[in-house]
Parts: structure tokens; C-alpha cells; sequence
């Protein structure tokens, strides 16, 4: 899906902690795991 006005995209502190970045979330933790081991 494209997004309109993606220079203007604002993502929320809380959404990228507790979900995306979070190993414990029920639902982000995968994409946790994925940017984890991605750091390398």
C-alpha cells in the first residue's frame, strides 16, 4: 500500500517502543526480533 504524503508521516514514541520494538508484545515481537538481529 502506498501512503499519501509519506514525507509527512509522524510515528508516535509509544507505538515504536511498546510494539514495534518490543520482544515481549503479543503482536510486535517478531518485528522486534527481526530488527534485533538485524543490528549487527
Amino acid at each position: 500500500m502506498k501512503l499519501p504524503f509519506p514525507d509527512n508521516i509522524i510515528i508516535e514514541d509509544k507505538k515504536l517502543l511498546h510494539y514495534l520494538l518490543n520482544i515481549n508484545h503479543p503482536d510486535g515481537s517478531n518485528k522486534a526480533k527481526f530488527f534485533y538481529f538485524k543490528r549487527v
